[in-house]
């Protein structure tokens, strides 16, 4: 990037932070794997505090946590992070950009379990509309596009589907006015996949040509050279085969999918790619490949730290997981009850510990 070589050459130090929040939002994003947009992000928040650019800093600091979530870093991490951060930006006094990490917190500690409800943005850190109350006073409609981008996120993971509708149409309008790719291409996967969703469930063509649409502006991306892009259209492809009934390129796409996952190191979207296959799969009947496909999904995004995902998918599919469970898902579910033990969940006898571990077996 010629930019980055400029300031080198003119040892330029007090404009590298913004030049590099420019240059990671802008072209890292759509030309390099999302673990070197993450650290260029940190770079530039370390050389902006040794600078003295404290707003560039702290922006560069907001976006790297946005990259964390956006890569599948582990939700611990993040947590620690967002929470380190928002002391620090007390302590400098920037209050504004905090507002920026309360809903990545939130969401994280919604995805960790440590909220009734987790399709909703409450909890505490944040109360949801109280932070778009002040969105809208403050006239700040890109805070209120991230919030809407969060929710999405939450809404789809925990199957809100009515309130996924509603959403779509505040990530379109924020597609229009957003050109930072990390956000853009975020937005594309969980529209298009509440496109295909929603067209699957209410037949209507609306929902199907968004979700074409949706399809064909990532398919573009991904010729250009988007790297971070590859699994999302191999995903919406998927779900292309699904709409027209081809369970075998259906099967490939979706198999690619969890592969270029892997590749990249988005341990989250490789959970969503098994989930996605295991649910086309019980819809099927094929309860073996569906109980394949969930059971991984299941142990992705407990490796993750997505507690209550994996809770609500257990939940969910209760009885395939019963009838299918093995020695190699009860190790799964007994690494489960641990962390469970852990988080102070009450156990107040021998007795009941016994029967609570035999009861989360047979949900496994």
């Amino acid at each position: 990037f010629d930019a980055m070589s400029i300031l080198e050459r003119f040892n330029a130090k007090d404009m590298e932070s913004k030049v590099t929040f420019v240059y990671s939002s802008f072209i890292s994003a759509w030309a390099e794997p999302g673990y070197l947009t993450h650290k260029h992000f940190c770079r530039g928040y370390e050389v902006g505090m040794q600078t003295g650019d404290i707003n560039w800093a702290m922006f560069n600091l907001k976006c790297s946590n946005d990259m964390a979530v956006y890569t599948g870093k582990p939700l611990s991490y993040i947590e620690k992070e967002c929470k380190s951060c928002i002391e620090l930006m007390l302590e400098y006094e920037q209050k504004n950009t905090i507002n920026w990490l309360l809903p990545i917190l939130q969401f994280v500690l919604n995805l960790m379990g440590c909220s009734n409800d987790p399709s909703v943005l409450s909890g505490s850190v944040m109360q949801q509309e109280d932070l778009l109350k002040h969105c809208n006073e403050n006239e700040d409609r890109n805070l209120r596009n991230m919030i809407t981008l969060y929710r999405l996120w939450a809404a789809f993971y925990f199957e809100e589907f009515d309130l996924a509708a509603m959403l779509v149409q505040d990530i379109q309008d924020m597609s229009k006015s957003n050109r930072a790719p990390n956000t853009i291409w975020r937005c594309a996967l969980l529209e298009g996949l509440t496109a295909f969703t929603l067209f699957q469930r209410k037949k209507s063509r609306k929902w199907k040509a968004h979700a074409t649409k949706i399809t064909s502006k990532v398919r573009e991306w991904v010729k250009k050279g988007a790297v971070n892009c590859n699994h999302i259209l191999l995903m919406l492809e998927a779900e292309t085969a699904v709409l027209n009934g081809d369970k075998e390129l259906a099967k490939q796409k979706y198999d690619a999918a969890i592969t270029a996952s892997a590749r990249v190191g988005f341990i989250h979207d490789r959970a969503l790619a098994n989930e996605r296959a295991g649910k086309y799969m019980f819809h099927l009947g094929d309860k073996y490949l569906a109980f394949h496909y969930l059971n991984v999904a299941i142990q992705l995004y407990s490796r993750w730290g997505a507690n209550a995902k994996a809770e609500h998918l257990l939940s969910k599919y209760k009885i395939l997981l019963d009838e299918h469970h093995t020695p190699a898902m009860n190790k799964t579910v007994d690494r489960r009850w641990t962390w469970l033990a852990s988080k102070g969940k009450s156990v107040n006898s021998d007795m009941e510990l016994r029967s609570r571990r035999r009861s989360f077996t047979m949900r496994s």
